[in-house]
C-alpha cells in the first residue's frame, strides 16, 4: 500500500515526498510497558504500539521506501488515533460552551488524563450534533519530523476540516476515515466470504487465502481515485 501511495504522489508532483505521516487506526491502547528510545518521542515495548513500530513501520514501510528508490528515506512520523475509551470534556465557563452544551470544537486536553510518559492528546474537532461528544486520543509514536506539540495539535486540528463527505470538521483525522471506508468497502466485495456456512470449519488464514486468489484489484480506471467514498 505504501509503495502505491507514493507512486501516485510521484505521478501527479513529480517528485517523492520528504515528509511521511501516518495516521494509524485500529491500534489497541493496552501498553505494558515504556522503552525510550532516540528516534521516537517514547516507544511502548510491549503491546500493538511495537507490533505497529516493529511489523508495519520497519518491516514493511522502510523496504517500501527501498523499493522506490534505493537511497530514498523520507522523515516519518506515526501518530495512533483511539475513539474506544470513555473520556468525555465538559465546559467550564459559557466561553466554552457551544449552542448544544458541548465543549467548542477545537478543544484540546493535553494534561491530566493524558499519560506522564507518551507524546498524546485529546483532540475534539467537531461539534456534536446529538449528545455529549467524545474527542479523538491522539498518540505520537514515532517522530523523526520532531513537530512540537503546537505543530501537531494545530495541524491534526486543521487536517480534521478536510473530509470530503463533510463542509464542517470530523471526529476523526480524515485519512484514518478513508481507511475506514476502504475497508468497509472490500468487505462488501468479498462478503460471501464471511457469511458463508463453513466460516466456523475453516481458520481465518484459509478463508483469507481463499479471498485474496478471487480478489482481482481495482479497475485502472478508479483504483487511484477516492471511489469508496
Amino acid at each position: 500500500m505504501m509503495i502505491e501511495r507514493l507512486q501516485a504522489f510521484k505521478a501527479t508532483s513529480k517528485t517523492l515526498p520528504n515528509r511521511v505521516i501516518i495516521y494509524r487506526d485500529g491500534v489497541s491502547e493496552v501498553c505494558l510497558g515504556i522503552l525510550q528510545t532516540v528516534q521516537c518521542t517514547q516507544e511502548v515495548s510491549q503491546g500493538q504500539y511495537a507490533d505497529v513500530l516493529g511489523e508495519e513501520f520497519r518491516s514493511r514501510v522502510l523496504k517500501a521506501f527501498e523499493k522506490i528508490e534505493r537511497k530514498y528515506r523520507p522523515k516519518v512520523t506515526i501518530v495512533i488515533c483511539g475513539k474506544r475509551h470513555h473520556s468525555r470534556f465538559y465546559p467550564t465557563s459559557a466561553a466554552q460552551k457551544s449552542n448544544n452544551g458541548n465543549t467548542l470544537p477545537g478543544t484540546v486536553q493535553d494534561r491530566g488524563l493524558s499519560s506522564p510518559f507518551l507524546f498524546d492528546f485529546n483532540l475534539q474537532a467537531h461539534s456534536g450534533l446529538q449528545g455529549q461528544v467524545r474527542p479523538t486520543h491522539y498518540v505520537v509514536i514515532y517522530d523523526e519530523n520532531h513537530f512540537n506539540v503546537d505543530v501537531m495539535q494545530q495541524g491534526t486540528h486543521h487536517f480534521s476540516y478536510q473530509y470530503v463527505r463533510a463542509t464542517k470538521a470530523v471526529s476523526l483525522v480524515p485519512p484514518a476515515y478513508y481507511a475506514d471506508l476502504a475497508c468497509e468497502r472490500a468487505r462488501c466485495y468479498l462478503s460471501r466470504y464471511f457469511v458463508s456456512k463453513d466460516k466456523g470449519k475453516r481458520t481465518k488464514e484459509q478463508i483469507f487465502e481463499d479471498a485474496k486468489k478471487e480478489w482481482r484489484g481495482i479497475h485502472d480506471n478508479l483504483k487511484n481515485s477516492m471511489f469508496y467514498i
